[in-house]
């Protein structure tokens, strides 16, 4: 771990942490799941907090996107560290797992999760966050960090909804205990519109 962790987050204290959800999180829109700011917003987030604190000098990407990769790449270069990991590129509407088996890809279990448990950890390692919004990597990294992020920024675009046909849950209600512990890093709730799925769930 430590020989991956000079490779690929050199810079820890330096580094600023972004989870970047891709794949079939973004181009499938699971229903009942988070909806993820896209590159752009995500980007833009970036820029601001890097020109803000200039102990930020580096970016660790986390994602399995292999389009969003060669993104940060092209924007931030040098500046950019992410993990050697297989990433892949879905189709709108395509679930990695319908992927792999149009491509006839299995890879190992054991493989795919060290890949995840590395991502992560070293997730947790940088000096502040940046999620394209909620997923269980997120709770993991905060968990890891037991905060000691100096700044901490999710994105909240809120769920989609399922249709009318599927009856079940409609919605789950996120567990804010962890941000609420460490409310004075939190630089603020980017809501990216009024709807209920948005509003819902956000603390006094």
């Amino acid at each position: 771990m430590e020989a991956k962790q000079k490779e690929f987050l050199p810079y820890p204290a330096k580094t600023l942490g972004v989870l970047a959800r891709g794949t079939d999180y973004v181009k499938a829109a699971y229903y009942n799941h988070p909806v993820h700011a896209n590159l752009q917003m995500m980007c833009e987030k970036i820029d601001e907090m890097m020109s803000q604190d200039s102990s930020y000098e580096y970016i660790y990407v986390a994602t399995e996107d292999a389009d969003y990769c060669r993104y940060f790449k092209e924007r931030y270069g040098e500046k950019c560290y992410f993990t050697d990991q297989e990433r892949y590129v879905t189709g709108e509407g395509e679930s990695l797992t319908a992927h792999h088996a149009k491509k006839g890809k299995n890879r190992d279990g054991f493989l795919m999760g060290m890949d995840y448990i590395l991502s992560i950890e070293l997730l947790a390692k940088c000096r502040g966050l940046i999620a394209s919004g909620g997923c269980a990597g997120v709770g993991e990294a905060k968990r890891q960090n037991q905060g000691r992020y100096k700044d901490i920024f999710v994105f909240d675009a809120g769920l989609k909804y399922d249709n009318d046909l599927n009856l079940g849950i409609d919605y789950i209600i996120p567990n804010f205990d962890y941000l609420i512990k460490n409310r004075k890093k939190i630089k603020g709730i980017f809501l990216t519109h009024g709807h209920e799925a948005n509003m819902g769930a956000v603390p006094d």
